[in-house]
């Protein structure tokens, strides 16, 4: 009777582990063969981000990538990409197709998640609409009159960074120096724009082992006269990255790249401004160097340099802010997959 009794609690055991392993495997059966089809621009900046941050193991890349020169956008219409109804993400961007296009492709396409690109200057407002004809929209930027008729399923995501920047690496994966090890206390890379030119010559002056990169402008990652590998090894080492303004908004790539390196942004802007822009969907401000003015920003940036602890908390502060709101969005994300 004894032995009966141990046979069947050992039989209970077998089955419980088999049980564990079978949902085991079909959790990463979901993640790693997902069937859905990722629809995009071949001259997608920030490929590299969606592949290997946001979608990383809800879609196959290498077997179920669509990428579409601009001009063959419009044959999403035709009978050939039916495969795609109700089984892809659709990423659009204004500059690639007219919102009239792209609401036609959207109501036969179906698609699972949309994301909007490429909105610096706030003319998209009117693309929010999509939101009606999918479960998910990711979009970059956010401007004034946009939460005039707000959606469930829209949210405000980081731009993320340029392809090629973390060496087809995970950000969630990247391992990051302290403070105390860093080359540089400050640098910033890019062009000459806004409030760049006093913003760079003030902090050349004022802090030591500043990293100054004054470039032309070059949208071909392929020529670009400071290569995004090379731009991630000296933000990995520099403690702050200054963030000037870009054509119209703060909101700039720069960024998310200083956060993937595990730098600090320090950025410039208003009030009203820094609550539109950075608030991502919750109520709490990301912990980047903030001020109204460049003199400001400078006097917290050797403020935080003088008290090392309070330096190395900020930083932490900044890499876990970023690696959380990758980890927020990829659970709407698989949510909707």
């Amino acid at each position: 009777m004894k032995y009966a009794k141990l046979l069947i609690l050992f039989l209970l055991i077998i089955l419980i582990l088999s049980l564990a392993l079978s949902i085991e495997t079909n959790l990463e059966n979901f993640e790693s063969n997902s069937d859905i089809k990722f629809v995009m621009d071949k001259g997608l900046w920030e490929f590299d981000y969606l592949k290997n941050d946001l979608f990383r193991d809800y879609v196959d890349f290498d077997k179920n990538l669509v990428s579409l020169a601009n001009e063959e956008f419009s044959k999403l219409l035709d009978d050939e990409y039916d495969y795609l109804i109700d089984n892809c993400v659709l990423t659009l961007c204004a500059t690639v197709v007219p919102l009239e296009t792209a609401i036609k492709i959207v109501k036969k396409v179906k698609p699972k998640c949309i994301i909007i690109l490429s909105d610096e200057f706030g003319d998209l407002k009117d693309w929010m609409v999509l939101a009606e004809h999918t479960k998910l929209i990711l979009r970059q930027h956010n401007h004034p009159g946009y939460e005039a008729k707000s959606y469930d399923n829209v949210i405000h995501i980081p731009l993320g960074y340029v392809n090629t920047y973390l060496s087809n690496k995970s950000a969630l994966d990247i391992e990051t120096k302290k403070t105390k090890d860093r080359k540089y206390t400050c640098a910033f890379i890019g062009v000459m724009k806004q409030d760049r030119q006093h913003m760079t010559d003030l902090f050349e002056k004022n802090i030591p082992d500043t990293f100054i990169k004054r470039t032309s402008n070059n949208w071909n990652i392929k020529d670009l006269p400071f290569s995004p590998p090379d731009t991630f090894m000296i933000y990995s080492d520099t403690i702050f990255i200054l963030n000037g303004r870009g054509n119209s908004s703060v909101d700039c790539f720069r960024i998310y790249e200083a956060l993937a390196a595990g730098a600090i942004p320090v950025i410039v802007c208003n009030k009203n401004e820094l609550e539109r822009v950075f608030y991502y969907n919750d109520d709490i401000l990301p912990p980047f160097v903030f001020a109204e003015n460049w003199d400001d920003a400078l006097a917290q940036c050797k403020g935080l340099l003088e008290n090392p602890e309070k330096l190395q908390n900020k930083q932490d502060a900044n890499i876990q802010w970023w690696k959380n709101k990758i980890t927020e969005i990829r659970k709407k994300i698989k949510d909707v997959l």
